[in-house]
């Protein structure tokens, strides 16, 4: 079944005899309520089989803390729990996913618990870095279970170590095979390093969204092929997870605050563009509301989506010169995007602010 996500049958959720026989009842589509019931589903370490440190969360207690803070935030109760489906039975797993609204969960075949899920309640997966792959997104989709993801920050000690057990530590090598092997290893890790270096540079939503991107792919390892190294991609898999708690937590509870306003147009804040020159400014300050960022194909790069009555004060050029933006840009009409904008859109909708590096204020 989680192979071949788009091959789901609709029966599969209420007829199946594997759901009978352990008396899985399925609840109607989700409904707003003003309490929450959030679940953050973990992973008991597999540490003791030395392949990496076990595909945990870490911090999961602060990401509980900042669930229950980002829900008071919004004037909504919340229960917070953190769960291990593995010393579960099915029917456990079952009514532990039912019963929630939210659900932030450790990349892993527990995933697949998601079947149960009510339509429109929200999952989030923690993947690990260099190895973001769409498999429970496909899944989720087919569905009707909304999706995100957030990727994990690398763990560099983590690979390394896992690379050098499977391959070292596992069976006697000669000298001569082990020179090869570590050559190899060290090839895998400077790839590693580099795509490392341009995860540190990317911004939360830069890892963090609702559809895996070209370039969150490109950092993905999982699948070089070597004929002298195994488990490269149960080495990548295998890392930790220390997710970012407070940006986690506000995206997901934002998810839902937004899903339950049910009129996505009142949640745009007024469009406007500022430019701040003069008074002790090297260069103009710019600052754009109500903008969203599209991963475009082709020549055409990333899009910068731009209020459309925002162009009867600059033209495109003025914008993309005083605001710094060399991507092309589109103006929509908000009055039309709003009727089909969904809450992952306002998520990700924001203020662009522009300073440029030579910035001094007197």
């Amino acid at each position: 079944v989680v192979g071949k996500p788009n091959m789901i049958s609709p029966r599969m959720q209420t007829e199946h005899v594997m759901f009978k026989r352990n008396h899985v009842e399925f609840r109607p589509e989700w409904n707003c309520k003003s309490k929450l019931d959030i679940l953050v589903m973990d992973r008991i370490s597999n540490q003791s089989k030395k392949l990496g440190h076990g595909r945990t969360l870490r911090n999961r207690q602060e990401l509980a803390e900042e669930l229950q803070k980002a829900a008071q935030a919004r004037n909504l109760e919340a229960d917070v729990s953190i769960e291990y489906f593995e010393t579960m039975t099915f029917a456990e797993q079952a009514a532990g996913m039912k019963s929630r609204d939210i659900v932030v969960a450790a990349h892993g075949a527990g995933m697949t618990n998601l079947i149960f899920m009510q339509k429109k309640s929200l999952i989030m997966e923690v993947l690990p870095f260099s190895h973001s792959i769409n498999l429970f997104q496909l899944f989720a989709k087919s569905l009707g279970v909304p999706y995100m993801y957030s990727i994990a920050p690398p763990q560099r000690r983590s690979v390394l170590q896992c690379l050098e057990y499977a391959n070292l530590n596992r069976s006697k090598k000669s000298e001569y095979q082990k020179r090869g092997i570590m050559k190899h290893i060290h090839e895998i890790m400077a790839k590693f390093d580099a795509n490392a270096e341009s995860y540190a540079n990317a911004d939360f939503y830069d890892y963090t969204g609702t559809e895996l991107t070209a370039a969150q792919e490109a950092w993905n390892l999982h699948r070089e092929k070597s004929s002298v190294l195994d488990f490269v991609a149960a080495c990548m898999r295998q890392q930790d997870f220390f997710v970012d708690p407070k940006k986690v937590a506000e995206t997901v509870l934002e998810y839902y605050r937004l899903s339950c306003m049910g009129d996505g147009q009142s949640q745009l804040k007024d469009s406007r563009i500022q430019i701040w020159e003069g008074g002790g400014l090297s260069h103009p300050v710019c600052r754009i509301t109500n903008v969203f960022i599209e991963g475009g194909a082709g020549e055409n790069g990333t899009r910068v989506h731009i209020p459309g009555k925002l162009k009867n004060i600059y033209t495109e050029h003025e914008i993309q010169s005083v605001c710094g933006i060399s991507q092309q840009i589109v103006f929509y009409d908000e009055d039309e995007h709003a009727k089909t904008m969904t809450p992952g859109d306002l998520i990700r909708s924001s203020d662009r602010l522009h300073l440029p590096l030579d910035y001094t204020s007197k």
